[in-house]
């Protein structure tokens, strides 16, 4: 997963193998699948009592070293339409995170140490992340009316106010409805140039949609499924985030959307499939009933009243 840099008192270990980079000289735990797919990942074990905290890994690219994950969300799903069979919109913008990765030195001491691992050295083939949905506590729909105006004066006021997150963090288990969810629960990692020109690793969610109305929160949950930590054969949950809150409406309930945010352009230049636009897409308003034009009156004499 990484080539290290260590400090000079530490001796340096690579991750070296003698296969192309494209192969991998260790078992596919999936076997003949191909990698990324849902529902084998989903069928394995995973251990989730490392989240956060450094993994001394065992087997895998990077096996001998401590290392730690962290994930952030850097973008955030704000709305989207209920799924239908007729009209599957995905939530939006698309919702991405960004993993930073951390090799620790002498974890096992009162006095741990860790630097941080340049994303250009980190090798992203097993690099997943999957995605839960959790139900909050309805409220009212935070955006009270379209998007933009018809009228002049359109301006960032007519933007509708951020939602209110009133669900305790994290939510309870209780509440998760991931079955709700519809299109690509999982996407590998990205690694590409940010805004800024640095090199980052993103996972992009761009096909996600929710099959019910509702206030919901994302969970992200990044793991690798070619390496194992220390003492156990589960696939090691090394990071996970919760997002900010999505608003789903009913298509007649649907606001509209806004135009794609920078972050979003920037990824599809990169050719990251995501849904750009350039301009706002307003709700389309309820046409009027057509009205039937009326026949002129006549006259007792039968002719219209303007020729008596």
């Amino acid at each position: 997963m990484v080539v290290p840099s260590s400090p000079p008192h530490v001796p340096l270990r690579t991750c070296k193998s003698t296969t192309p980079k494209f192969m991998h000289p260790y078992p596919n735990p999936l076997g003949n699948a191909p990698v990324g797919g849902p529902s084998r990942i989903a069928s394995r074990n995973h251990n989730d009592t490392r989240i956060g905290r450094p993994v001394p890994f065992a087997s895998g690219p990077c096996a001998g070293l401590t290392l730690r994950a962290e994930l952030r969300e850097e973008q955030k799903a704000d709305l989207g339409r209920k799924f239908s069979k007729r009209d599957r919109r995905p939530v939006d913008p698309p919702p991405v995170v960004r993993v930073r990765m951390y090799q620790v030195f002498n974890a096992e001491t009162d006095h741990p140490t860790e630097k941080a691992i340049p994303a250009e050295q980190i090798v992203v083939g097993g690099l997943i992340c999957h995605i839960d949905l959790y139900a909050i506590r309805p409220t009212p729909y935070p955006h009270s009316r379209p998007v933009g105006n018809s009228g002049e004066g359109s301006s960032a006021a007519s933007d509708p106010p951020p939602p209110t997150l009133v669900a305790p963090m994290p939510p309870a288990e209780e509440s998760k409805v991931t079955s709700s969810l519809f299109g690509t629960t999982f996407a590998p990692a990205s690694q590409i140039k940010g805004l800024d020109g640095n090199e980052v690793i993103f996972f992009v969610f761009s096909d996600l949609s929710v099959r019910t109305e509702g206030m919901f929160i994302l969970r992200y949950r990044m793991f690798d499924i070619f390496s194992r930590m220390e003492g156990s054969e589960d696939v090691p949950v090394l990071a996970q985030c919760y997002s900010g809150p999505v608003a789903i409406y009913s298509t007649k309930e649907f606001p509209g959307l806004r135009p794609s945010t920078e972050l979003t352009k920037h990824l599809s230049r990169y050719g990251i499939r995501v849904n750009v636009r350039e301009s706002e897409r307003k709700r389309k308003a309820a046409e009027p009933p057509a009205v039937e034009p009326e026949e002129p009156a006549e006259s007792s004499s039968g002719r219209p009243p303007h020729l008596d």
